[in-house]
């Protein structure tokens, strides 16, 4: 529908879903898309841009796949170094991208993030294919993002969108006597692998 009603429209996909695997099976090939972000996406849709601007070619937007004619399938650029810390990446609460009139929404859930990747490799899931390491952000970064959401803006519903929050138990500890001493008064959703978790972290969720 999006194709027709604007045939010059740029169509763009990527997450987790996106895995450099599939691509190169041509999983995607039928999908309405010109062009596909794997692994983290951040610095790829810059560099997009850059290029869609006249700013850079297209074979150097690594963490791409593109169409080298519209009806062809996905041709792949090298694929992008994972960031050191998700700390690097400008956060979009604390830098006034959300803006008050979206926080302020009844019934709102804002998705906060401390780590990317996950500990497991299920074969069943493509989370971590293009992940090959957990990348984690900072403890005081997440508190004071879940301050920005919940104390300032009234959120009510703060979603974790971790594969695993306790992938880490001490880091994740941190967050939760932060999450506690910052006085969050929200209803916190995690994802969570029961073998991850013990006696301490079960006493700090309640």
């Amino acid at each position: 529908t999006l194709r027709r009603v604007l045939p010059q429209a740029k169509i763009i996909m990527g997450g987790p879903e996106i895995a450099s695997d599939y691509i190169r099976e041509g999983k995607y090939d039928d999908f309405e898309a010109d062009f596909l972000v794997y692994g983290e996406g951040e610095a790829t849709f810059r560099d997009l841009l850059l290029h869609l601007s006249g700013g850079m070619a297209i074979q150097d937007v690594v963490g791409l796949a593109y169409r080298p004619q519209p009806s062809a399938g996905f041709t792949l650029n090298m694929p992008r170094p994972l960031f050191k810390s998700l700390q690097g990446l400008p956060s979009p609460y604390l830098n006034g991208v959300v803006d008050d009139e979206l926080l302020a929404r009844p019934k709102l859930e804002a998705n906060l993030e401390t780590q990317r990747g996950c500990t497991l490799k299920c074969t069943y899931c493509i989370y971590h294919k293009d992940m090959p390491k957990i990348t984690y952000n900072a403890v005081d970064r997440v508190i004071e993002e879940a301050k920005f959401v919940s104390i300032k803006n009234g959120v009510r519903r703060i979603r974790f969108v971790d594969a695993n929050f306790t992938s880490d138990l001490p880091f994740a500890k941190q967050i939760m006597r932060g999450l506690i001493d910052a006085k969050i008064e929200a209803r916190l959703m995690f994802e969570l692998i029961p073998g991850f978790i013990d006696e301490e972290i079960a006493d700090l969720f309640q």
